[in-house]
């Protein structure tokens, strides 16, 4: 027995897991449309682990957005004792500061994705950015992986591993 055929068993009750929800659970579970099932699982994909992202793809977006100017500009501006204008102040200085001296955003580090939230937080709550332009910027870091990688399978699914699995990985 290979190590890859015993991985199949800590995947079975995985996949027999998920062919009893819609829409496999309504399909024909006798092996005849295994192809197509096989097929729509490999197509179904989670959330993988955040990436990092080029600065140029952000200061690219701001500038397409005309809120890269807007924040120069506003980053000129003084501390007023007033919030949330001084709180935004500091987070444009800051963002332009990074922008001006990195080449990537490190936003697979939670850490560095956090603080770039607050710093977005602060110029959305300010007016500077919008919520969808922050979203936007948060989700370039985001990526997708496989259904079947997060169960733990090095390869896509094929009919044998459905037929497998429904037979109790025997």
């Amino acid at each position: 027995m290979t190590s890859d055929t015993k991985n199949h068993y800590s995947w079975d009750p995985l996949i027999v897991a998920k062919l009893a929800t819609a829409p496999y659970s309504t399909m024909a579970q006798d092996g005849s449309q295994d192809v197509q099932i096989a097929a729509l699982l490999n197509a179904e994909t989670v959330a993988g682990p955040r990436a990092d992202v080029p600065v140029a793809s952000v200061t690219g977006y701001l500038a397409l957005q005309g809120a890269l100017y807007s924040l120069k500009v506003f980053a000129g501006a003084a501390l007023n004792q007033t919030q949330p204008h001084d709180n935004a102040l500091i987070a444009a200085n800051e963002l332009l500061t990074v922008i001006s001296d990195l080449r990537v955003f490190q936003t697979s580090d939670p850490a560095i994705h956090d603080a770039l939230k607050v710093f977005l937080d602060a110029l959305v709550a300010n007016g500077n950015l919008t919520q969808p332009q922050e979203d936007a910027m948060l989700k370039m870091a985001e990526t997708t992986i496989p259904w079947w990688r997060i169960i733990g399978m090095e390869t896509a699914l094929n009919e044998h591993d459905l037929a497998r699995a429904r037979a109790g990985g025997l």
